[in-house]
């Protein structure tokens, strides 16, 4: 396992440091570190809190990643989180994906907001297609880091995330319409 620090959705992507590689090939992240380290085609699950009232963005609790979807480490953090949202490298649900899964149980009005995902672009090799779990019934994703640039608002699961977003999906927001 490697050990990472990261303490937003943002560190997922840019605020990273690799620790020693262990027998499991799983990496984990807790709130804390700094540094960069996202490798290429892996299968991760990301735990957050949620939205702050006033905050832009939702903290980073704990991050894994590995080769192997189904390293036990990835199925034990899936099994005790809530899933928010699933992002896929390919059209319709398919290829590597990262999970991200709420500390604090599903979508509320309030919901969960990730300003830079380029590191989930760069784990899934390209965001293409996600899909939504427990609540998370609206999202609006842009092009650019920060809620920058071309924005959409959906209120479905999504096969193919089309131009300009397809592997260029850097920030979202996500929350419950009732």
């Amino acid at each position: 396992m490697r050990i990472l620090g990261g303490c937003a959705l943002a560190a997922l992507v840019a605020a990273v440091s690799l620790g020693p590689a262990q027998a499991s090939q799983a990496q984990s992240v807790n709130a804390g570190g700094a540094g960069i380290a996202v490798q290429a085609h892996e299968y991760c699950v990301v735990v957050v809190e949620k939205l702050q009232p006033g905050a832009v963005q939702s903290k980073v609790a704990n991050k894994v990643c590995s080769p192997n979807a189904n390293d036990a480490q990835l199925q034990q953090i899936l099994a005790s989180s809530t899933s928010l949202i699933r992002f896929w490298e390919k059209e319709n649900y398919q290829g590597y994906y990262t999970t991200v899964t709420g500390k604090s149980g599903p979508c509320d009005l309030a919901g969960y907001g990730f300003r830079d995902l380029r590191g989930v672009n760069e784990a899934v090799g390209g965001i293409t297609s996600y899909q939504y779990y427990n609540g998370c019934n609206a999202q609006q994703y842009w092009d650019g880091i920060n809620y920058g640039g071309a924005t959409r608002e959906n209120v479905s699961n999504n096969p193919n995330i089309g131009d300009p977003w397809n592997d260029s999906l850097n920030s979202m927001k996500v929350w419950n319409l009732s």
